[in-house]
């Protein structure tokens, strides 16, 4: 569920929020909010093979939230991109 939300929200809070604090804001907003969902929901549900103590959960997460905020400010620079091209048109 997070790396989806790094994705998705990512690249539509850079694109339509733009190259502005809110953008990154919103990106780091909506993922920690995820990712406690998704680690509440994890610890509760039977026969999960995914242990919330390992490293290798929690060592994946920042990675996946840099990933994130690289698509967020790739949105903004598209979107940058596009509204300039507008401009001259």
């Amino acid at each position: 569920m997070t790396l989806l939300t790094a994705i998705i929200v990512g690249l539509g809070a850079g694109f339509f929020v733009g190259m502005h604090g809110k953008a990154f804001v919103i990106m780091v907003g909506v993922f920690v909010l995820v990712l406690a969902f998704q680690s509440s929901v994890l610890s509760r549900m039977p026969g999960s093979h995914i242990d919330l103590h390992d490293p290798g959960y929690w060592g994946v997460q920042p990675i996946i939230l840099a990933l994130g905020l690289g698509l967020t400010w790739l949105g903004a620079r598209i979107n940058g991109r596009r509204s300039r091209r507008s401009t001259i048109s």
